[in-house]
């Protein structure tokens, strides 16, 4: 028996594809929103405001609303999604699709750019200025003809829907264009709006049409309820009058309202995609909302017949409500000896009286009794203009406070609601909060602010960030003060609006504000702005997430498979007392793999987990991490590897830590876009009637066209040929205007009766290495001879030989062989390749 076989091994830089054209490309990354952090309804619809203000102004007011809807950034990279309700919401809030649905913030100014509604605006708005940052205002604002209303026109109005990737403020403000002829802004509205998650699921209203006491100053003859849903199928039962019976049951779907007050018809108010729905019911203080979803609600109140006077306020659930709160107003002279008394509401849903402690500045104090399931009004005295208050209780009870609530006056009619001073922490941002229907003019709408305690302030009149100073703690501010306990401080802006403003202290005070008009200063007429809302506290634990490149494997600034992200969560305690027992919980993009022995906390290595199923300590049930000291923060790091092996049609990669703790949950999202190259690869031959004949050659040509601005790497092209075929030797030419294709060759056509001999382009790792014996290439069984290396006769018998492939330019490899096989036995010749652990057998013959 003879055994022979031939065998060269070649190293070579080239391509053959597959027997088809094949195309690769890229496409833009699709407009997706980084997870939603925040959600948002417009809660006021114009039908609604103009029904409200005929009723007060005895069908005065019109059937054009002017409505202003201002959204606030408090972080950089923000992303702003805003849709309308006249075509119906998106399906998914993340993936948007309709036309009319603007994002702000996502890098792709074709469906949206943030540039464009920024106040002030930069434009042509292109995809490098589509980005927010914090402090970025954005003011969208529309005259809608209400009655009768064309939804075939997209308008910012209530009922929109507005979902944020980060902490974002938003607030609306409604008005009749005018008012009897006189402008709208004399008597108009404004609130802040509720995040989705602040909604609730039960509410009591403080005061209400049944309040007919010459005390109470007819200031609740007219009330107005407006509650808007969330989630569709949410039933919603009203108790109007406060008699422990239900007078109105409506299912609501997401962004529908209803709407009640005495003098509507009840019915509804039909557009196409929505529905709202009229109640004509009286309104008592003590009514309640109950719903199955959690809602939102507003209250409106005045006298009939008024030209001039209305409050907005926010309702609390009452599940929230608290037994002390702090009220950042005060009576004050207006002209002559006239004054705009403010005045507290206070409602007690207690089956017995109790008595709710006033106390001012200089600790002077005054009770105030109130009857079980009541009310009463206590109006604040002038001596104590430059107060706040702080209202004290055993037990718990609900305040709204209103200003100009006397006769003599009603040049600042504007009320807020009272927050439960558990909620307050030692930050808030201002919404939207002008100084005056002409801010070129008069600024009489400034921030009111009382502090809990002695304290030092800070101020950043644009909430951006960036101030002259810095504090203690890092944050940038443009003005300090130090303040005592329940000292009412006016903030003015020198622009003359107050919108964004941020203020904040490193203390464990609480900060109270309110936005609305100064009677001492505002103008009886116009441009005097009467409205006025509630400033919102700062998130007191929140969250946040970024994520950068940190090893950049072809170094061209992007994020590529195989490149190794680094993720930085940060946690920041706002709130006045330590936060403690916090568990965060990662969430990867399955396209990620972690880095062994990477996370950190504040610098500190964190041990990986040794089970139940990955190292990673943040995933699976997450990691509970040390107490986070009162305005401190904590920052974990650690690193992902993207995928080598990554789907080419992903576009995106998204990482979320969840934060559970017992101030409230927070969430953050890194999101990362993938970009990938334009790649063409095709495979054409030369036989021009597709037959291939016995003895033919064919030649083959690959052509990769990179239609992309980046240059391609690390491209990988693999051939088999087809069964029946041998490759021509030394046949394969690379052309075009690649300039770094080499062509590298390790040969052996054993041409010398040695073991060491090299005919390519490149030197072998080693000589051939012979297994069980080692008699060299003369023996007669392992031999070289005329040109060839034989195997003869005996079972067994083995020889390698290795070439270096470690060079990182070499990116494809090929083998070939010529050989000549002669078996007279069942004995077999195999070819196997070593992966660096096994021998993989490649060939047999």
């Amino acid at each position: 028996m003879a055994r022979r076989s031939t065998a060269a091994f070649a190293v070579l830089a080239v391509l053959l594809p597959s027997l088809a054209t094949v195309a690769i490309l890229s496409s833009p990354a699709s407009a997706t929103i980084p997870p939603i952090a925040m959600t948002f309804y417009v809660p006021i619809a114009e039908a609604q405001v103009i029904d409200t203000y005929e009723e007060l102004t005895g069908n005065n007011a019109g059937s054009v609303v002017s409505n202003v809807v201002s959204i606030i950034s408090t972080q950089d990279s923000a992303v702003i999604s805003y849709d309308h309700w006249e075509d119906g919401y998106e399906v998914d809030a993340r993936n948007p699709v309709q036309a009319s649905t603007e994002v702000w913030g996502d890098g792709d100014a074709a469906n949206g750019c943030a540039s464009a509604r920024r106040v002030p605006p930069i434009l042509p708005c292109t995809d490098l200025l589509d980005s927010v940052a914090e402090g970025d205002v954005f003011i969208v604002e529309d005259n809608i003809e209400a009655q009768p209303r064309d939804p075939s026109n997209l308008f910012f109005d209530g009922g929109d829907r507005i979902d944020a990737s980060s902490f974002i403020v938003v607030s609306q403000a409604s008005q009749p264009e005018t008012i009897n002829g006189n402008p709208g802004s004399l008597i108009g509205g404004a609130v802040q709006v509720y995040d989705t998650l602040r909604y609730g699921a039960n509410f009591t209203v403080p005061l209400g049409e049944d309040l007919t006491d010459a005390k109470y100053n007819r200031l609740a003859e007219f009330t107005t309820l407006f509650v808007m849903a969330a989630e569709d199928g949410t039933v919603v039962t009203i108790d109007t009058d406060a008699d422990g019976t239900t007078d109105i049951t409506q299912t609501l779907n997401a962004g529908e309202a209803i709407h009640v007050d005495g003098d509507l018809t009840t019915g509804t108010l039909v557009y196409p995609g929505r529905t709202d729905y009229n109640f004509g019911e009286q309104i008592n203080a003590g009514a309640t909302i109950s719903a199955t979803s959690p809602v939102q609600a507003y209250m409106a109140a005045a006298s009939l017949e008024s030209n001039y006077q209305a409050r907005f306020f926010e309702l609390v659930p009452s599940t929230g409500w608290d037994t002390t709160y702090f009220a950042p107003i005060s009576t004050q002279a207006t002209t002559g000896t006239n004054t705009a008394d403010a005045s507290l509401f206070l409602f007690n849903p207690s089956p017995n009286p109790i008595t709710v402690t006033l106390t001012y500045s200089d600790f002077s104090t005054t009770d105030v009794v109130v009857p079980a399931g009541g009310n009463e009004i206590a109006t604040l005295p002038v001596a104590q203009t430059n107060s706040g208050v702080r209202l004290d209780s055993t037990e718990i009870f609900f305040a709204v406070a209103l200003v100009d609530t006397n006769d003599s006056t009603s040049t600042s009619d504007w009320g807020l609601t009272l927050l439960p001073a558990s909620g307050q922490t030692r930050t808030m941002k201002a919404g939207w909060a002008p100084g005056s229907a002409d801010v070129a003019t008069e600024n009489s709408n400034p921030i009111w602010l009382v502090s809990s305690d002695d304290a030092r302030i800070y101020i950043d009149y644009d909430g951006d960030g960036v101030g002259a100073f810095t504090a203690p703690n890092g944050e940038a501010f443009d003005l300090e003060m130090d303040v005592v306990a329940l000292e009412l401080v006016r903030i003015f802006e020198s622009d003359n609006d107050q919108t964004g403003v941020r203020v904040f202290s490193l203390d464990s005070t609480r900060l109270s504000g309110a936005w609305g008009q100064d009677g001492s200063v505002a103008s009886a007429g116009s441009p005097g702005l009467d409205m006025g809302t509630t400033v919102f506290p700062g998130p007191s634990v929140g969250i946040g997430k970024v994520a950068t490149v940190q090893i950049d494997l072809n170094g061209n600034g992007l994020a590529d498979p195989g490149d190794t992200i680094r993720y930085a969560a940060t946690i920041k305690n706002d709130s006045t007392v330590a936060a403690t027992d916090i568990v965060v919980v990662d969430t990867s993009d399955p396209n990620v793999i972690y880095v062994p022995n990477s996370t950190f906390g504040n610098g500190v290595s964190i041990p990986d987990e040794l089970s139940p199923e990955t190292p990673f300590p943040l995933d699976g049930a997450g990691y509970l991490g040390p107490l986070v000291g009162p305005g401190t923060e904590f920052q974990y790091t650690y690193d992902m590897l993207i995928d080598p092996d990554t789907d080419p049609l992903t576009t995106e990669l998204i990482n979320t830590i969840t934060m559970f703790t017992s101030a409230g949950n927070g969430i953050a999202s890194a999101l990362i876009r993938l970009k990938w190259p334009s790649l063409a690869v095709v495979k054409k031959n030369d036989d021009a009637d597709g037959i291939v004949d016995p003895g033919q050659v064919v030649t083959y040509t690959v052509e990769l066209t990179n239609t992309d601005l980046l240059t391609q790497t690390n491209i990988n092209v693999s051939d088999l040929l087809p069964a029946g075929m041998t490759y021509v030797a030394e046949s394969t030419v690379a052309t075009g205007t690649s300039s770094d294709l080499v062509t590298h060759t390790a040969r052996d056509e054993f041409s010398s009766v040695s073991y060491s001999n090299s005919d390519g382009s490149d030197p072998w790792a080693g000589d051939w290495i012979e297994f069980d014996e080692n008699n060299g290439p003369a023996d007669s069984r392992i031999s070289i001879t005329g040109g060839q290396l034989w195997l003869d006769d005996i079972d067994k018998r083995q020889l390698s030989r290795a070439v270096d492939l470690s060079d990182p330019t070499i990116t494809i490899t090929t083998l070939t062989l010529d050989y000549d096989v002669t078996n007279l036995g069942n004995e077999v010749l195999a070819v196997e390749l070593w992966n660096g652990t096994t021998w993989d057998e490649v060939i047999t013959l």
